[in-house]
């Protein structure tokens, strides 16, 4: 994962949400994750350059 990636992940989990294994393992370049209503989504990696 890149920085923001990371960044975005810790302010998602502050923010109530908890990390999910679904079997993506580690070489994938998202993170799965559960609203605290277990509703189910992903944090892609950006491909766009930043700004």
């Amino acid at each position: 994962m890149d920085g923001s990636t990371d960044d975005e992940v810790t302010r998602l989990l502050g923010l109530g949400a908890t990390k999910t294994d679904v079997g993506q393992g580690p070489d994938r370049s998202r993170v799965v994750m559960a609203d605290p209503e277990s509703n189910e989504f992903c944090v892609l990696r950006t491909l766009a350059p930043p700004n």
